[in-house]
């Protein structure tokens, strides 16, 4: 059991390691489980990166007032936007925020690690710090080495806490929905390293 959770939790393919730039051009967190996101702005306020970028889902945006985060027109969006098609990023940095639509697709860390990747280039970022749950590590790395290849970009990251995470490597056998999340991720994996890595 453990061993599927610490494969899942390595990161894997080039993205390389950011320890040595600190802070870092920016902190992005996946879309997702809620408390990434309370975890990503508190590595924000320790100064991890000079920027933070909220990856917001369909329903993720009900919940970013909570995290004492100035929206950049995130509010204006999602009601502009049906709600199908609802995925955002909300960008807080030195020059203030900003939200920008990203749009749904299939494959969402694919789409993602992409919009990550154009957002890079667009604010010239070379280090980013990536914070995510420790299952879904090793997929996001191989998401974002593809999105970025042939780019001298490099990636740290910093999976959710042992204790504040569902799926910990500890815990996420005991329940239905912890083996479902696990074994999914494990799917999804298997369909990223077959079919999308290219």
């Amino acid at each position: 059991m453990r061993g599927l959770h610490a494969f899942l939790a390595r990161p894997v393919g080039r993205p390389g390691h950011a320890e040595s730039q600190r802070p870092a051009d920016a902190l992005f967190v996946l879309a997702g489980n809620h408390e990434r996101k309370l975890f990503a702005v508190e590595r924000w306020h320790a100064e991890a990166a000079r920027s933070l970028v909220v990856s917001v889902g369909r329903f993720d945006w009900r919940r970013f007032p909570g995290l004492g985060l100035p929206d950049g027109g995130l509010a204006d969006l999602v009601s502009a936007t049906p709600a199908w098609h609802r995925h955002f990023f909300v960008e807080v940095g030195p020059d203030g925020a900003r939200a920008r639509f990203v749009g749904m697709r299939p494959f969402g860390t694919r789409h993602e690690a992409r919009a990550l990747a154009s957002l890079m280039r667009e604010r010239g970022w070379r280090s980013v710090v990536i914070v995510t749950s420790a299952v879904h590590v090793r997929r996001a790395s191989l998401a974002l080495a593809r999105a970025t290849r042939g780019s001298n970009a490099t990636f740290s990251f910093e999976p959710v806490p042992r204790d504040r995470d569902p799926y910990s490597a500890d815990r996420w056998w005991r329940t239905k929905r912890g083996l479902r999340v696990v074994l999914s991720e494990a799917v999804k994996l298997a369909i990223y390293s077959a079919f999308l890595w290219r």
